[in-house]
């Protein structure tokens, strides 16, 4: 295998080396080399050790490592110049990725970098994402106490866990009790712990897409905002997903794509009303309107009585 084969190979157990299947396409688009090539690449890693997961016939992740190499991220090694260089990088990690206070603390406990001894991160929420990681690459169910943000109350679930978002921010799991799959926010998680029970759903388990405003749904409805310079920019800083679908037409922003629910966006369009004027989607402007007249009502006390 020459040099150029060699770094495809590599960016292969790189990319499969993470917490998220891909299909056989994806791998090939990624690593600029063919299907058939990724398929060799696979057939290499088995025979050396690897072991493979599929998933519904197209999707593949790396499971275990050969013995001696417990993960492939174990393997790298900074200097100290190297690590204040990843600390700056880390730091640039939108503040809800639930593993940007992990990252720093190890980097911190393990390089010492001055910088890093200022960092501070919710308590606990490292270690939850450890269990949750445990449960899925082992099976298991558990029981979390979870803080709902819509009832306002905190509640038991006993649920599959099975999938992360992109960044760790959510989880999806199945709950037997409803038999639906639902999205968790991990920082509302107060309490997990692991049973001994194995997965019983996991034919029903459902990816949930997640949108750019972090909320996750069924379908897609679409959405097309006109954005102040403001607006735009604090859209690109809450939610730096959206910046894909935002678009510059002469001297004027435009928002224009697909959300899962509309909390995420219409929270943040109630926020900024005076900077966005929703040019597409009626579900939105209900609820911006409902949010409104439920916020005036809080606000707004009763008419004076006349002559006083």
């Amino acid at each position: 295998m020459n040099q150029e084969g060699l770094e495809r190979l590599l960016r292969t157990m790189s990319l499969l080396s993470g917490k998220t299947y891909y299909s056989i396409e994806a791998v090939a688009e990624r690593v600029h080399a063919t299907p058939r090539t990724v398929y060799r690449y696979l057939d290499t890693m088995k025979a050396a050790g690897f072991v493979i997961s599929k998933r519904r016939k197209r999707y593949y992740q790396v499971v275990s490592y050969p013995d001696g190499l417990d993960d492939i991220s174990n393997c790298v090694n900074f200097t100290e110049e190297e690590a204040c260089l990843v600390e700056r990088l880390i730091s640039c990690l939108d503040d809800s990725n639930g593993l940007k206070g992990n990252l720093m603390q190890k980097l911190a406990a393990v390089y010492k970098v001055a910088d890093m001894a200022q960092f501070t991160v919710k308590k606990g929420i490292g270690y939850t994402i450890d269990q949750l990681k445990m449960a899925i690459s082992q099976k298991r169910v558990i029981r979390m106490i979870y803080a709902s943000a819509h009832s306002e109350c905190r509640r038991e679930y006993i649920v599959e866990p099975f999938e992360f978002d992109t960044n760790y921010v959510n989880v999806t799991a199945y709950d037997a009790r409803s038999g639906k799959n639902k999205m968790f926010k991990v920082a509302r998680i107060e309490e997990v712990v692991l049973t001994e029970e194995q997965w019983t759903g996991e034919k029903l388990h459902v990816h949930q897409e997640a949108d750019a405003f972090r909320m996750a749904g069924p379908e897609g409805m679409h959405v097309v905002l006109r954005l102040s310079l403001r607006a735009r920019s604090l859209m690109i800083e809450e939610y730096p997903l959206s910046e894909a679908d935002i678009k510059e037409v002469g001297k004027e922003f435009f928002f224009d794509g697909y959300v899962r629910k509309v909390e995420g966006i219409g929270r943040f369009v109630t926020g900024l009303i005076p900077e966005i004027d929703i040019l597409e989607g009626d579900f939105l402007r209900e609820y911006v309107h409902g949010r409104c007249a439920v916020g005036l009502s809080k606000t707004v006390g009763p008419a004076s009585p006349e002559g006083q």
